[in-house]
C-alpha cells in the first residue's frame, strides 16, 4: 500500500458489496487488506488519500458501538455528515454526477452561494443508505 490512511471513517450499510461498487464509482479505492463479507475499506480519492472509508454491515458495526445504542436510521436522522474536497468546482459537479450514476441523490439540501463569498463551493449527495455527503472547493486565495 503506497499510502497508509490515517484517519478511518465508520459507517453502516444494508449491502457491503452494493457500498463498494457505489464508492468505487466516485473514484474511491478498495482496500484489498480489509474485503470480507461485512466489511469494505475505501481509499478517497486524492487529495483525500489518506482517509479510509470503512463500511460495515449493520451487525458489524453494531459490534463497534455503545449495546444500548441504536444505529441512525438515515431516512429520519443524520449521525454526521461527511465532507470531501476536491481541486476544483468541475471537480464538484463531477463527484456529483457519478453519485447520481451509481444510485445517489444529488443536492439533499441546497445553501444556494453559501460561503461564495470565502471562495467556497459545496454540494450534497447521499449514498445507498443515505448517509450524507459534501463535495467541497476552497479557492484559499480568496481567504487570503
Amino acid at each position: 500500500m503506497s499510502t497508509k490512511p490515517t484517519f478511518f471513517i465508520n459507517a453502516s450499510t444494508s449491502s457491503p458489496e452494493e457500498a463498494k461498487v457505489f464508492y468505487t464509482a466516485l473514484g474511491f479505492t478498495p482496500a484489498e487488506w480489509c474485503d470480507v463479507p461485512t466489511t469494505k475499506a475505501l481509499i478517497l480519492p486524492a487529495p483525500n488519500e489518506k482517509i479510509c472509508l470503512m463500511i460495515h454491515a449493520v451487525d458489524c458495526f453494531k459490534k463497534f458501538i455503545p449495546p444500548d445504542a441504536t444505529v441512525a436510521d438515515t431516512a429520519k436522522t443524520n449521525e454526521t455528515l461527511l465532507t470531501i474536497a476536491v481541486n476544483s468546482r468541475d471537480e464538484v459537479d463531477a463527484l456529483l454526477a457519478k453519485a447520481v450514476a451509481a444510485g445517489g441523490k444529488s443536492d439533499p439540501y441546497t445553501m444556494k452561494d453559501h460561503g461564495a463569498e470565502m471562495g467556497m463551493y459545496v454540494r450534497s449527495f447521499t449514498d445507498l443508505d443515505g448517509h450524507l455527503w459534501e463535495a467541497f472547493f476552497m479557492d484559499w486565495q480568496k481567504t487570503e
